[in-house]
């Protein structure tokens, strides 16, 4: 690199003169002639090929790179200073004497221990000594054009015609943006693999004493599991049991509570019992016993038919596919270059490129992506203490998941400690000078707060690394349970830096050198027979941008997700619907508080003058919330489904129609939404305020921010100048036997950034001569595109937000812009407002119970919860609730009156952090229609109390609801900020009659 680094630079200065500059452009002419053949492969000749990417290279700066003689900027306490790079250097040695110099150097390599880390650099303000500093101080500097080389490049001599010689390059250069870069072999697509799965779980036999054991029973994506019980399991009745809790919160079961028990034993699959059935993927089956009076044990056996997911091995692109990226990356890498350069202005023939431009940056269909599944969580791996855990223990253990990109650390729930006195630290390394979380994680024992990751609601610590040390440390007295820890490895081949254009730029030159040099090419895989084909885009055709039509037509409006009635009626004509009419039964229907409620008696119903208003026959125990009411008749809906409101006749002594019923407490129904978690493919209402606002950013490109406080003299730059000197072969790391098919990638991602910076810098120096118009872009189709897609980049806002001014006080384009944009905005809105509107929702009825406020001294009081016909019942509590810890307390027992299966942990503390079920938390669900609460407190000492909101579910969406308005929400997705964007400038130009028609009159 360092090599063609020089030879570039003695090439550009060649190029000065006149003569080298005919016979440069003769070399191009003649490459741009031949490449259709060279493409084909076969009989082209590849030494033109390589001629053309060299003229391309020289008409634009080095290739950037961690190479000998590289420009670097290197963090100094005083500043930044600019200098050239060596090569990566060792650490050096500790100073053995000067306790202070000592201090400083361990301060300033903290962390720093390979080759990799330290980087010899040479300084302008020194330039006849060398310096080892860290790699993380070292960034690598843009080198633009030579000012020298662009001037003498510019004058207007070429041939005697007037012609500079880099407007008479850009002519040549253009048509190579039209290359074709398609791929035409197979795309294979992932295949579903469903198998009948068999696990055995059992105690010892016979088991231990004080067990407390847990196994998850995971069967991926299977309808149920089907668990078949052992004859011979015997253990001691109620104090010794088996149950399988439904998650990770061990608050609800499948089945009963407990399987226990010998002579009268309860065993499924047993004495004409039938298998217990899981109608889930996966539970957690735990087996409890006392200090006395052991048995066999037991034993059981899962089955289910699981479905799993398995992703085809990446297929290297075809040798024509590869030349035409390299040849289109180099193009535009040239264009964009040139209009960069100072003094440089945009060429008729790079005027014309402009909507080529806008494809290519918009276009993401080029990239090959490399097989999801690499990029997945892998299965966690366990450690552990003793349990109970030994006093006086002082360990680290070192944890490395070589190939992971990311860990996720979470801990069993059972994992307690003696708060404060015994602790784990998480170091990042061996130096164990800094840690990943918390410094300490610690605590639980006799529900004591703690803060370990992945309990409680908490969620698990992510560690952005493949390694750390975990440090265990007890004191000499009272210990408990101890901690299991679960690591779970996130995999991945390395990544693209697609958020930093120069990074991905050294990324993209470092795969091409070793595809070029290094290991032997990717071959294409060979068991591929049993994976679904799909058939990429034909070479000829052309891959558009994504849809941004100026006209919403029916045929375009996705099918909302199926539901009951009608959800939504077909758009319409987008230039006279102004309104969508939503007729939802069921769904999008707002809260309501009922004068009262009733439930029914009897099933009986009486016919009505008016039979269509007159409600359908209702179960015995249904419930109507009820909005009006006459002496013989009730208006209202019932709680439970999703039937319509009508008016049902009460039932009368002596009288043998209508429907008996009983007055209830009045009730107010929840409409709850329900979290629909985004596919893989993307998709939703952007409009939560997780992007930040692009008017911040200002023009400057992706990545152009990393390190903005070394920059002392370009905070006004539009351009990314600097980037991270990165490890060597981070580019490649994970993707050795798929480096084809990842510089594919590079190619595509840096083509699209090139087109856009070209595109922005276009747009600056438009020529004065050369009109603006919308159809300088392409049409009003390509102008949206690219106004989405530069707001969602953050690139060039300031500058597109001035040109689309421009555009819309043009007297010939303005009102075509204006109406392009706000039928835009109005698609926007109109996805947003479906997707909001048909989100799915259970339907709740909720009533609070609470203590006192403060509460008293030797309490016992049961409170009871009911609603009937309710599926289950969600217990979320006060954030004020307090007791006092382990004396005071409030247990929730499923049903009434019974109080034989307690539901979730004894709730007590002072802290919302020890076990309530308080937001972010998930609620405690309770089955069933009714609860109790137990609440007790002792003689002394005394809190807030607490406060409790039941929430008594009477419906929810359906999976195929959830899926199906998954898929509905990916089709429609909207950016209200980005509607807000371009909202914004249209309303800055209202005082314009052409605007002010356009948005009002259209």
């Amino acid at each position: 690199m360092a090599c063609f680094r020089h030879q570039h630079h003695l090439a550009q200065r060649l190029l000065m003169h006149e003569t080298w500059r005919h016979s440069f452009l003769r070399h191009l002419e003649e490459a741009a002639a031949g490449l259709p053949s060279d493409l084909a492969g076969l009989e082209g000749d590849p030494a033109r090929l390589h001629r053309m990417v060299g003229c391309l290279s020289l008409l634009g700066p080095p290739v950037l790179g961690a190479y000998p003689g590289a420009r670097v900027r290197v963090a100094r306490e005083t500043g930044a200073e600019e200098g050239r790079l060596l090569g990566p250097a060792p650490v050096p040695r500790l100073p053995r004497d000067g306790s202070q110099e000592k201090q400083a150097h361990e301060q300033y390599w903290c962390g720093c221990r390979g080759v990799e880390d330290a980087l010899m650099v040479v300084l302008e303000s020194n330039p006849e000594g060398l310096e080892v500093v860290r790699r993380d101080d070292v960034t690598l500097e843009h080198e633009d054009l030579d000012a020298s080389v662009v001037e003498a490049l510019s004058a207007r001599d070429h041939k005697g015609q007037g012609e500079s010689f880099l407007a008479a390059a850009a002519a040549l250069v253009q048509p190579l943006l039209h290359v074709d870069h398609t791929d035409g072999t197979p795309q294979y697509l992932p295949r579903t693999l469903e198998r009948d799965e068999e696990r055995v779980l059992e105690s010892r036999h016979p088991y231990q004493e004080n067990a407390s054991l847990y196994w998850p029973l995971e069967f991926p994506n299977a309808e149920e599991i089907v668990v078949e019980f052992d004859a011979q399991c015997r253990t001691e009745q109620e104090c010794d049991f088996v149950c399988f809790y439904k998650d990770s919160s061990h608050t609800s079961t499948w089945g009963e509570p407990k399987y226990h028990g010998r002579d009268m034993a309860n065993w499924p699959s047993r004495e004409g019992r039938p298998h217990l059935v899981i109608p889930a993927d996966r539970c957690i089956v735990h087996f409890r016993s006392d200090s006395s009076d052991q048995d066999w044990g037991f034993r059981i056996t899962a089955r289910a038919r699981s479905q799993t997911v398995e992703y085809p091995p990446p297929v290297p692109p075809s040798k024509r596919t590869m030349l035409a990226a390299l040849v289109r990356y180099w193009t535009l890498r040239t264009m964009a270059a040139l209009l960069e350069s100072p003094g440089a202005e945009p060429s008729p023939a790079m005027v014309a490129a402009a909507p080529q431009l806008v494809d290519i940056a918009v276009d993401h269909s080029c990239a090959v992506v490399s097989s999801p599944g690499a990029a997945g969580p892998s299965k966690p791996v366990q450690f552990e203490s003793k349990h109970p855990y030994d006093n006086s223990s002082d360990s680290y253990t070192p944890v490395v998941i070589k190939g992971a990109r990311k860990l996720l650390v979470s801990f069993d729930p059972m994992t307690k400690s003696e708060r404060n006195c015994d602790y784990m630290v998480l170091y990042r390394d061996d130096t164990h000078s800094s840690f990943w979380g918390e410094s300490k994680y610690t605590g639980g024992k006799d529900g004591s707060e703690c803060n370990w990751p992945g309990m409680k609601g908490r969620p698990p610590l992510e560690i952005e690394a493949n390694h750390f040390v975990i440090h265990w440390h007890t004191d000499g007295s009272v210990n408990d349970w101890g901690w299991r820890m679960f690591v779970t490895p996130i995999m991945s081949m390395g990544s693209l830096f697609l958020g930093d254009p120069l990074r991905l730029e050294a990324q993209v030159a470092e795969m091409n050198v070793l595809v070029s040099e290094g290991p032997l090419p990717q071959k294409a895989p060979k068991n591929l027979a049993d994976f679904p084909v799909q058939r990429r885009p034909d070479p000829g055709g052309q891959a558009g941008p994504p849809s941004s039509s100026s006209s919403v037509s029916g045929a375009e409006a996705r099918a909302p997700p199926p539901g009951p009635g009608a959800l939504a009626p077909p758009l319409g004509d987008a230039a006279t619907a102004e309104l969508v009419q939503i007729q939802a039964r069921g769904l999008g229907r707002g809260p309501i508080t009922y004068m009262s409620c009733i439930q029914a008696t009897t099933p009986r119903r009486e016919a009505s003058d008016d039979a269509a208003a007159v409600g359908p026959e209702l179960p015995v125990d249904a419930v109507v919330g009820v909005e009006k009411r006459s002496p013989e008749w009730i208006y209202g809906q019932a709680l439970a489904g999703n039937l319509p409101k009508a008016w049902f006749r009460l039932g009368r002594e002596g009288s043998g129609g209508g429907m008996w019923f009983k007055e209830l407490p009045a009730l107010a129904e929840e409409v709850i939404p329900v979290p629909v978690a985004s596919d893989k493919e993307g998709g939703g209402s952007r409009d939560a305020g997780s992007q930040e606002d692009p008017d911040e950013a200002g023009d400057q490109l992706p990545g152009q921010r990393h390190k903005r406080a070394m920059d002392s003299c370009s905070e006004s730059s539009e351009a990314a100048t600097h980037c991270e000197v990165v490890a060597p072969g981070s580019a490649v790391r994970g993707r050795c036997e798929t480096l084809t098919s990842s510089l594919a990638s590079g190619f595509a991602a840096a083509s699209t950034q090139l087109a856009t910076r070209g595109l922005i810098e276009m747009l600056k120096r438009w020529p004065a001569a050369q009109p603006l118009s919308i159809a300088s872009l392409g049409g009003a189709d390509k102008l949206t595109a690219f106004v989405a897609h530069c707001f969602r980049t953050k690139t060039g806002v300031h500058t597109l937000r001035s040109k689309l001014g421009e555009f819309l006080r043009h007297p010939k384009t303005g009102g075509e812009v204006a109406t392009a944009l706000r039928l835009f905005c109005r698609r926007q809105l109109v996805s947003a407002a479906l997707v909001r509107r048909l989100q799915p929702v259970k339907r709740a009825v909720k009533s609070e119970v609470q203590s006192e406020h403060p509460y008293r001294d030797n309490t016992d009081r049961w409170y009871t919860i009911s609603f009937p016909g309710a599926r289950y019942i969600e217990l979320v509590f006060d954030p004020r609730t307090a007791m006092e810890n382990g004396c005071d307390h409030v247990t929730v027992w499923k049903g009434v009156g019974a109080r034989e299966q307690q539901v979730g942990p004894r709730l007590t503390g002072q802290s919302p952090e020890v076990c309530y079920p308080i937001p972010p938390r998930p609620p405690l669900r309770v089955e069933g229609d009714c609860c109790e609460l137990h609440f007790v407190t002792d003689s002394s000492n005394t809190d807030w109390g607490w406060k409790a909101t039941a929430f008594g579910v009477m419906s929810e969406p359906s999976k195929a609801e959830l899926q199906a308005y998954r898929e509905f929400r990916r089709d429609n997705s909207s950016d209200m900020k980005l509607c807000h964007y371009v909202l914004g400038i249209l309303v800055g130009h209202l005082d314009d009659p052409i605007v002010a028609e356009a948005m009002f009159n259209a």
